[in-house]
């Protein structure tokens, strides 16, 4: 049964071509004004600080999840910089949020805000699916474009001359009806994500309610392993063989 919890995950991680489509005859909708949450608890247990002055400096969050980098020059005077974690309310977040403060310093010079991520948050999605966000005064999340991707050390970063609370977000994901199914037996998978942040972002985009993808965005669907895939526009039924595989398939 675990063995062919694995073949099924690997489906989901095939599933890929979940790509923007850019045909003129399907154009990106046009942006809303995004879903107002609440603002994040903090987490007392997970704070650090540091004094960051016109040299610069760097800061990391007691859980090593989250790095800002102040460059030289983007501050005058000495500064206490501090890093709370909380509870992340971004409908596409992953994980935990994190404020920054302080709220009302300007940068400068551009600040980078760096997040870790594992194989394991990303399951259902892909690397290049990843964004980050933070809340602005509204209570809404907004989407940062210029969103640069490491997939060898596994990071993704923005830059940013002022600090909000943050969390990065996958711009899709694959859900499935069940994550261990036996053989022969069937889960249903469906694409989800916001209508905002499909597309290449050329600014920032408020992020709303976590919504199934409709079928324009869907190029078509993959599966990598065995057992069978019946695509259906934005969702998708994947059946497992009728005997638990020797290993794995790729």
């Amino acid at each position: 049964m675990k063995s062919l919890s694995v073949v099924l995950l690997t489906a989901l991680l095939a599933v890929s071509a979940c790509n923007k489509n850019d045909n003129d005859d399907n154009p990106l909708p046009t942006p809303g004004t995004g879903e107002v949450t609440a603002v994040g608890v903090p987490d007392g247990d997970y704070q650090s600080g540091a004094t960051i002055g016109a040299a610069g400096g760097t800061i990391v969050s007691p859980d090593d999840e989250l790095t800002v980098t102040i460059p030289a020059g983007a501050l005058t005077s000495n500064q206490e910089i501090r890093i709370t974690r909380i509870t992340n309310t971004n409908p596409m977040g992953i994980k935990n949020g994190y404020r920054i403060t302080p709220h009302n310093l300007q940068f400068a010079k551009p600040v980078t805000i760096t997040f870790n991520y594992t194989d394991e948050d990303i399951a259902g999605s892909i690397p290049e699916a990843l964004g980050i966000a933070y809340q602005d005064a509204a209570g809404v999340w907004q989407s940062m474009p210029d969103v640069t991707l490491n997939k060898t050390a596994q990071t993704v970063s923005v830059t940013s001359t002022h600090f909000s609370d943050w969390s990065f977000f996958e711009s899709f994901e694959i859900q499935a009806s069940s994550r261990f199914i036996g053989p022969g037996e069937s889960a249903q998978l469906e694409v989800i994500s916001h209508a905002n942040v499909v597309g290449p972002l050329t600014g920032e985009q408020p992020i709303g309610k976590r919504q199934s993808m409709t079928a324009q965005f869907i190029k078509g669907w993959s599966l990598s392993g065995a057992g069978t895939l019946t695509p259906n526009g934005a969702k998708a039924s994947y059946k497992a063989p009728g005997k638990v595989p020797a290993a794995p398939t790729r």
